[in-house]
């Protein structure tokens, strides 16, 4: 499933990870270099410079809960395709 989804996705996130951090949440994306987005989102520097592919800007991962009902019920969907 990892790879159908980084392969779904490939346009907007960089990496798919398993992770056992999350409780009740089904899913969580993350940045490589946190405070880098943080300036971005601060001060508009997309917007300013023009940059529209955000996405290849910042490097986001998703990270998966594989306990969550969702991702089961998304697995599941996947696995009969």
């Amino acid at each position: 499933m990892k790879d159908w989804l980084k392969k779904t996705l490939s346009n907007k996130i960089k990496n798919v990870k398993i992770t056992n951090k999350l409780d009740t949440h089904p899913c969580i994306v993350t940045a490589d270099n946190m405070s880098f987005l943080r300036h971005i989102i601060k001060t508009n520097y997309l917007q300013r410079e023009k940059i529209s592919d955000f996405y290849n800007v910042v490097n986001l991962n998703l990270e998966i809960n594989p306990k969550n009902g969702l991702i089961k019920a998304l697995y599941s969907m996947h696995k009969k395709d």
